[in-house]
């Protein structure tokens, strides 16, 4: 059998990030330190990511899952796409959320949705 060129190879998913953090742990005080603020992070992987770099991450999905609620609170976020990379958000209990960034294929659509497509580019 010939091989099929118009047939595109699935890629394996990729782990890029993993983290559970609560919000009840954050501290309130504005002043505090990257170190104060990265205490509601109860788990973050890979582990030789910097604090500031974890804080980013969580930071930007905790500011999409708060404006998602604006829209209906009573549905919240699942997943957040970016360009090259998916997050998927559980709120395993009230305040404690999980992240889990895995890689994503794009996927072209059809030639009339791609004149009207933007895309945004990745900050991570």
């Amino acid at each position: 059998m010939a091989a099929n060129n118009d047939v595109a190879q699935a890629k394996p998913v990729k782990l890029l990030r993993c983290t559970v953090f609560c919000r009840l742990l954050a501290p309130e005080d504005e002043d505090a330190t990257p170190e104060e603020i990265a205490e509601e992070i109860l788990y973050f992987y890979p582990s030789n990511t910097s604090t500031t770099d974890q804080l980013h991450f969580i930071n930007t999905c905790e500011g999409l899952i708060d404006f998602s609620k604006t829209f209906n609170s009573d549905s919240p976020i699942e997943t957040i796409h970016f360009g090259d990379s998916r997050v998927i958000v559980h709120e395993v209990e009230p305040e404690t959320f999980f992240l889990l960034q895995v890689t994503a294929e794009v996927r072209e659509e059809d030639s009339l949705m791609k004149k009207e497509k933007r895309r945004i580019s990745n900050a991570f």
